[in-house]
């Protein structure tokens, strides 16, 4: 089955030679601010007719405006309710481990959607994982299924699953991660994100993008 993804902005990286504009900027920084990692500065994301301006002391409400960002966008593609929205792990979320900063996702667009709107982390690496940043994080689905297990799954067979990750490059490990959920006979179709990464300079950043990555069927 072909994943439906959904992004929220695009943002550059490795785009050399190209002028950065303030859209720019403001998509990369956005993107951070849901990491909750550290940016320079301050961003202007526009959500719901208004510019919001974020910076690192009130970095928490990027993740108020992923949700009311995605949730419009991803209704036509099956975020609806009754969902389970299932945060993507990052590299160091392994079983036993600290949950994944994308459970933070997760919950606010739970918030956003209401009743019927659950949060399930139920995705681990069987060990740490090297950052898909660096030159030995791998973005194969396959070799990212073989290391992803599912913790505590109380789902039914047919459940909708909608998955939650902060970043789109490849699609490998949101492959890897429906694939595995699909085992469990659950409904993945769709996966929301808030920025997709390209080296090509789009119009508007922050033009929410929708991509269906190919089938991945993973060996046994």
């Amino acid at each position: 089955m072909p994943l439906t993804v959904v992004s929220c902005c695009t943002y550059l990286t490795d785009a050399d030679g190209v002028d950065w504009r303030r859209p720019d900027y403001d998509a990369h920084d956005f993107v951070m601010a849901v990491k909750a990692e550290p940016f320079n500065g301050h961003a202007y994301v526009p959500c719901g007719n208004q510019l919001h301006r974020i910076a690192n002391d009130n970095r928490d409400i990027a993740l108020e405006l992923f949700a009311r960002m995605a949730a419009p966008v991803g209704a036509g593609h099956g975020l609806v309710r009754p969902v389970a929205l299932v945060p993507l792990p990052n590299s160091r979320s392994s079983v036993g481990t600290l949950p994944p900063r994308t459970l933070a996702q997760a919950r606010a667009l739970a918030g956003y959607l209401g009743a019927g709107a659950t949060v399930a982390d139920v995705l681990r690496w069987t060990e740490p994982m090297p950052s898909a940043r660096s030159a030995s994080g791998s973005r194969d689905p396959q070799m990212l299924f073989d290391k992803l297990t599912l913790v505590d799954a109380a789902f039914r067979e047919g459940d909708r699953v909608v998955l939650v990750d902060d970043v789109l490059t490849s699609g490998g490990h949101l492959q890897a991660a429906a694939a595995r959920l699909r085992e469990r006979a659950l409904h993945v179709a769709l996966a929301v994100v808030a920025g997709r990464s390209d080296r090509t300079q789009v119009d508007q950043p922050f033009a929410a993008r929708v991509e269906t990555l190919v089938d991945f069927v993973p060996r046994h």
